[in-house]
């Protein structure tokens, strides 16, 4: 107990043994030299407990300002996903230390071509916090463009073969729920990834899955093929209405350790998620279906002035057609590795 300003306040000094003896002594005082000056020794400590946490100021960029992006659901789930661990920690406690650790793992975990990405999504929030809403006073991102460097952006070009798609399937049938649902959506559909694990019951109608919040900022319908629906039957239903979770509040996330499960499951290497969006076009441009039709399956933005302005029509016939052709391609390349002399029967999800 100690007295300021014509007020007793009680201090804690913590628990035993987490807070050694000469510890407490020390912090003892330390607050007896802050009080013959007049200074009340627990000021500080009342800031922080003040201070919002990292996971309420990530609510607070989402409804102020990550709202009014076209990118910004995706922008939040990198930075919950990056920020998990100091999620509970005041704000005005994270150090540029944390931030330069969090990409350092990504550089590890051999993600150097995103770091850039990943650097301004952490830098725009902090940024936020500092210059916007004021709820830090040092801004612990400023100088991250110092400390960090990243790999200079190429464009891949991979795209799996038919052998290797067909590989890569087979080692998805063998992933538990929602994982093994999940990727072979992603396949079928040769939708965004983030897309597809945000997908909701309420955006699927009969065989039409209804996106309305996507990188693109426009409504999209993909057609669901038949395979798609009939795995869609066993799926439990999570009252959150996210169809691929496991906790039934969250979304799942396709992370490092799916991706080295699925390598060696699969025995195909030097892929990435998105390699299969690509697969989708290049194998439906190679079996001569309209570039047209395949970029509006994929919700690109037509190239041409012609289709840009003077065509009206989503064209959704054709569309729903080519997803039925990829479909069927899938379950023709599926049935040649199964028949062959080294095949393997799938394995129960």
């Amino acid at each position: 107990m100690y007295r300021i300003n014509r007020q007793r306040r009680r201090m804690s000094l913590g628990q035993y043994p987490q807070v050694s003896l000469a510890d407490a002594r020390a912090e003892v005082s330390a607050a007896k030299v802050s009080l013959a000056k007049g200074i009340d020794p627990q000021q500080g400590k009342d800031e922080i407990a003040a201070s919002e946490t990292v996971g309420q100021g990530l609510d607070l960029y989402r409804d102020l300002h990550l709202a009014n992006l076209k990118s910004g659901k995706n922008v939040e789930l990198v930075l919950r996903r990056l920020l998990e661990p100091h999620a509970k920690l005041p704000i005005i406690q994270v150090t540029e230390k944390d931030l330069v650790s969090i990409l350092n793992k990504l550089r590890r975990e051999k993600k150097s071509v995103a770091l850039k990405r990943y650097k301004t999504n952490i830098t725009g929030f902090f940024n936020w916090c500092h210059g916007v809403q004021h709820l830090i006073e040092v801004n612990p991102a400023a100088n991250l463009s110092l400390t960090i460097t990243e790999k200079k952006y190429k464009p891949r070009k991979r795209a799996l073969t038919n052998d290797e798609l067909a590989s890569v399937m087979k080692a998805a049938n063998g992933l538990a729920y929602p994982y093994r649902e999940a990727l072979l959506t992603l396949i079928y559909t040769g939708q965004r990834k983030s897309e597809v694990l945000g997908m909701r019951w309420s955006d699927l109608e009969q065989s039409t899955w209804t996106q309305s919040d996507n990188k693109a900022g426009r409504e999209h319908k993909v057609h669901l093929a038949d395979q798609l629906q009939d795995l869609y039957l066993h799926m439990p239903r999570h009252l959150s209405g996210l169809m691929f979770t496991t906790n039934g509040t969250s979304q799942v996330w396709f992370g490092t350790k799916l991706k080295e499960k699925l390598d060696l499951a699969s025995g195909v290497v030097d892929w990435t998620f998105h390699d299969l969006r690509r697969t989708f076009g290049t194998r439906l441009a190679e079996m001569r279906a309209s570039e047209d039709i395949i970029g509006r399956c994929l919700n690109h933005s037509p190239q041409s002035i012609t289709g840009r302005t003077y065509i009206a029509s989503d064209r959704r016939d054709e569309k729903i057609e080519l997803w039925e052709m990829w479909a069927n391609h899938l379950e023709e390349i599926q049935k040649e590795t199964s028949t062959g002399p080294d095949a393997v029967p799938l394995r129960s999800a």
